[in-house]
């Protein structure tokens, strides 16, 4: 039946909401699918399907935190690559060929490097591993761990390690989702990662639960608990109904970012086949950190005209 939140909700629901992400540029997300999905024939196909049809492709980003865990012993080891590569034979029946499973979410310490031999089996097999992190990840799992969702402040990322180890950084918590403001998606998750040399970009998350209509609920939950302290504003970048998803000004921002990125992808390319001195000049000039993006995505047409 159909229902309001992030919980259990219909086929209908799930694919209006997957379509909407599709439609503004969002063709693959990470899914937080846990293993009680994942691992389940009958589920893990179901999901696949709707997931399809609303037109994600290519590679499978598996967002449940624990699809992997931390088994140590051989026996323990050997059946979780069996869970893999039979996950990978299900997601490419359904057109997805690589499949990235996702570790301990934002884990530190010793928590973090007990899972290195789990990571180990799963790239044995031919999976790749996804989890979110912190600027020492690099030094104490870089080695094993194929896409870092960085958590950090994006001045402190250095992307160059991570793809000298042949891995990749996306970004993280910059901010989280919940503010309707398209011009903090927009300016934080486009072009300005792109300069900084991020591969990719994930926030947290596309419906939180119900409570997303009021922003007053975390608070209110607060007050009620008798707890002080930061409150986070509701985290959605879509509002959850009965038959789909509304759309917020944030989920346009972040349209708008990946756009930015495309156009600046396919002058970039231009700019190799056909160098072009006057172009390279203008390019070499752009502060990004304070240029109007909807006037640089303007001149970034035109660019793009006259080299061509």
């Amino acid at each position: 039946r159909p229902s309001i939140g992030n919980g259990v909700r219909s086929r209908a629901q799930v694919l209006a909401e997957f379509r909407t992400l599709v439609d503004n540029g969002v063709r693959n997300p990470t899914l937080i699918w846990f293993p009680s999905v994942v691992y389940d024939d009958g589920l893990f196909r179901q999901y696949l399907d709707v997931a399809r049809e609303a037109g994600f492709r290519d590679a499978l980003y598996l967002g449940g935190s624990g699809l992997i865990g931390n088994p140590t012993n051989a026996a323990d080891l050997a059946a979780l690559q069996r869970r893999v590569v039979h996950a990978k034979e299900v997601a490419r029946e359904f057109g997805f060929g690589e499949v990235y499973f996702y570790g301990f979410d934002e884990a530190r310490g010793e928590r973090l490097l007990s899972q290195i031999p789990a990571w180990k089996a799963v790239r044995e097999v031919g999976g790749k591993v996804i989890v979110s992190g912190y600027s020492r990840h690099f030094k104490q799992v870089g080695k094993w761990l194929d896409i870092c969702v960085y958590a950090d402040d994006p001045g402190s990322a250095v992307p160059s390690d991570w793809h000298s180890v042949g891995g990749r950084l996306w970004k993280y918590n910059t901010p989280q989702s919940g503010p309707e403001d398209p011009g903090i998606f927009r300016r934080n998750y486009g072009l300005d990662l792109w300069r900084r040399g991020f591969d990719g970009a994930n926030t947290y998350c596309n419906i939180g639960n119900s409570a997303c209509w009021n922003d007053l609920n975390g608070y209110l939950v607060r007050k009620r608990s008798g707890r002080s302290g930061m409150t986070y504003r509701s985290l959605c970048m879509v509002y959850p109904t009965t038959d789909g998803v509304i759309e917020t000004l944030a989920l346009t921002g972040l349209d708008s970012a990946i756009k930015d990125v495309r156009y600046m992808s396919l002058f970039r390319r231009l700019l190799r086949e056909r160098p072009n001195a006057a172009a390279q000049k203008w390019l070499d000039a752009v502060d990004f950190t304070t240029v109007p993006l909807g006037k640089l995505r303007r001149e970034l047409v035109d660019w793009i005209l006259r080299v061509r």
